[in-house]
């Protein structure tokens, strides 16, 4: 297996890699550091004062602090809003900025690695907008990856990858996740709906207003405090429902010896698992499984960045009636696009069938033609596609 497998978790706080060993059949995180032990990038990037030299993580940090550099943050707000930084009488779009930031990690990456080539990138993100993925796709682009090896996930798609990968009895019944980050807290549940083929895959998301900013953990006061939200969280999240396993992961939970009665909680006839690298490991697993013809998973996902309708336009081909379809249940909306050339025979609109699976339903849709030119039958021609805004 040629290439490197790379699943990116890119957040405004802290990035994570995670590359999949072909020796082990797993994705392990990878470290910047030569101990080994550094595995989370702060994304921040930093401009030496006097020359166009650039630093990312730590070490824009560090030369932010000694006042050698100036330092840029929030890379991921800064492209929403296609915002500029100016450093040193230079405007930086956005866009340069966030090249500059993933060409230095990539380097890192593939430095260690002899210069492999990227098979694959996924990278996952906490929420999917369409105006940010397609910078991080020309970014990555313009960095020699090509289209065809880039895939754009949300982290609940990470998260549905990743516990598909464990043993079946992990996820028996509901799976659940708790993030918790300087972003916030995020909860996160998975199951599975058994006796069809092929399996539906649900995967919900949620971000929790109880969130708090981790730097109360660094009183015995505040890491109470933290232990009490996260408990009653977890009390009302969790209530009457069937869990299998939990998993804990992000900044705030390197450490779990604070949250005592939180964790108390969980392990009630569950199993819990605490580490970091989740949703990088989860990409890693959707970027080996990309290039595949038919893929490991014989699911259908439905979760943010998945379509959870099927959609049909009857047509007729070669005589017969037929069901095109238009776009599947599962699919990424945002590499999803369908065109079609039809002939108008008598119909005076296009009649689309939108199928919901989970919850399931039917809902028609009908496009009047009433804009087109007034011809005979079999006279127009026409070019139908479809494609998603969200």
């Amino acid at each position: 297996m040629e290439g490197l497998r790379i699943g990116l978790d890119l957040c405004d706080d802290y990035c994570q890699v995670s590359l999949f060993d072909p020796e082990t059949m797993d994705a392990e995180p990878f470290a910047f550091d030569e101990e080994g032990t550094q595995t989370l990038m702060p994304t921040v990037l930093c401009r030496d004062r006097e020359e166009e030299v650039w630093y990312i993580g730590e070490d824009a940090y560090k030369m932010a602090l000694t006042g050698k550099g100036i330092l840029v943050d929030k890379l991921l707000k800064l492209t929403a809003r296609e915002g500029t930084s100016t450093m040193r009488g230079r405007r930086y779009e956005a866009e340069e900025l966030l090249e500059i930031y993933l060409n230095k990690l990539l380097m890192s990456v593939r430095e260690k690695h002899e210069g492999q080539d990227i098979a694959h990138i996924t990278v996952t993100l906490q929420e999917l907008s369409a105006d940010v993925m397609d910078v991080i796709v020309r970014v990555l682009m313009r960095l020699g990856i090509p289209r065809e090896k880039i895939s754009l996930v949300s982290h609940t798609e990470s998260f549905v990858y990743y516990v598909l990968t464990q043993k079946k009895e992990l996820w028996a019944n509901q799976v659940v996740l708790f993030d918790l980050s300087e972003n916030g807290l995020h909860y996160y549940e998975l199951g599975v709906l058994r006796g069809r083929t092929p399996q539906l895959v649900r995967g919900e998301h949620q971000f929790l207003e109880e969130g708090f900013r981790l730097d109360i953990l660094e009183t015995k006061s505040g890491r109470k405090l933290a232990d009490t939200i996260l408990t009653n969280c977890a009390e009302r999240l969790l209530d009457r429902k069937v869990v299998s396993s939990v998993f804990l992961t992000g900044k705030g939970f390197e450490k779990t010896d604070w949250a005592e009665e939180f964790l108390r909680t969980l392990c009630k006839k569950r199993r819990v698992f605490s580490g970091q690298g989740l949703f990088s490991k989860g990409a890693a697993f959707i970027a080996l499984d990309a290039d595949r013809e038919e893929s490991n998973y014989n699911m259908i996902c439905v979760c943010e960045g998945r379509i959870p309708v099927t959609v049909t336009m009857e047509a007729s081909l070669k005589g017969r009636d037929r069901q095109l379809i238009l776009a599947s249940a599962g699919a990424c909306w945002y590499d999803s696009k369908a065109t079609l050339e039809l002939i108008r025979g008598t119909a005076d609109a296009l009649d689309l069938t939108v199928r919901r699976v989970d919850p399931a339903g039917i809902r028609k849709i009908s496009i009047p033609l009433t804009a087109l030119p007034d011809r005979p039958e079999r006279m127009t021609r026409m070019e139908v596609t479809i494609a998603f805004q969200s």
